[in-house]
């Protein structure tokens, strides 16, 4: 192939088509590497399907004031353990939580709360105070009664021990 001016340009097309695969192929390369050493990346090893997958605790127990607890299984939680889903119940004094959510919340006197999610508790009984950033928009307390869902501000919740349900925002 010749043009008009006399240069070959089937050996022009040439070299350029095989910079462009080989580019290509290290794009490709370049690709499967980053996902291959991504941190989100699965696990290599297959779990057993009778091993439950371990999820990351939903809150920390950030202060304790005089607490006493009742615990059914085993010794209460330490100051700054990780807890995961599961019921909190405060014989006496003050608990501060820090859920995951970054929502905090604070259980007062006697009070049994069982932590949902890294961003919902249920309070059974009791009075928590909690204090929801914008981060932890939407963070819920189930009660007997009611369903509170925080759009960001600093509210009570207390429920007696007929169920009944008091909130109140400050």
């Amino acid at each position: 192939d010749r043009e008009a001016d006399g240069h070959d340009t089937g050996r022009m097309r040439l070299p350029i088509i095989r910079y462009a695969a080989a580019a290509m192929v290290l794009l490709a390369v370049g690709i499967a590497a980053a996902l291959w050493w991504s941190p989100d990346r699965p696990s290599d090893t297959l779990a057993d399907a009778d091993t439950p997958v371990s999820e990351p605790p939903v809150a920390t127990l950030t202060n304790i004031n005089h607490a006493e607890w009742e615990s059914d299984n085993g010794a209460p939680p330490d100051l700054g353990a990780a807890l995961d889903r599961g019921r909190l119940r405060l014989r006496g004094g003050v608990a501060e939580v820090m859920m995951r959510s970054t929502a905090t919340v604070t259980l007062v006197g006697a009070a049994d709360v069982e932590m949902l999610g890294p961003n919902r508790c249920r309070l059974n009984r009791g009075r928590i105070v909690a204090n929801v950033p914008k981060l932890a928009h939407g963070f819920t307390v189930e009660t007997p009664t009611h369903l509170v869902v925080d759009l960001g501000t600093r509210f009570s919740v207390e429920v007696d021990a007929m169920g009944e349900t008091q909130v109140h925002v400050a």
